[in-house]
């Protein structure tokens, strides 16, 4: 791992911790679809929109290891050029929110994934921001 370039070593770590955090991610909607959850994690929440700030956190988290993970790659569909870790973990996300309709336990929710989707949003604008600042300063 010495012969790894700082870049290399960092998104290898990045790549290691997105599977940590996709991991966690399938396990607490497993907790979810079951009815399982446990207590420690109900009460990270327990506050009012706690649950909007949770997937606003959580989901700009992992959008934001993707797209280091994949040194800020991006998509080019026509005139847009989306970051791709971005991507995936959106369509990861509305993927799984959506498929709450078929579990009864469960309560598809537009607010939860617009509150998703945001913080994946703001969070590829800041890592976008951070990225252009430590190209300018290293640039120096």
């Amino acid at each position: 791992m010495s012969q790894l370039s700082p870049a290399a070593r960092t998104r290898l770590f990045a790549g290691a911790l997105l599977c940590l955090m996709g991991a966690l991610f399938g396990l607490i909607v497993f907790w979810a679809d079951t009815g399982t959850m446990p207590a420690f994690i109900m009460r990270l929440y327990a506050f009012p929109y706690g649950d909007k700030a949770g997937h606003f956190l959580l989901m700009g988290l992992i959008s934001a290891v993707a797209n280091i993970a994949l040194a800020g790659r991006r998509l080019h569909v026509g005139r847009f050029h989306p970051l791709a870790g971005s991507v995936l973990v959106a369509t990861i996300v509305s993927a799984e929110e959506l498929s709450q309709r078929w579990f009864s336990g469960r309560t598809f929710s537009p607010v939860d994934l617009g509150f998703s989707l945001l913080g994946i949003w703001s969070a590829g604008i800041l890592a976008e921001k951070l990225r252009n600042s430590f190209h300018r300063f290293t640039r120096k």
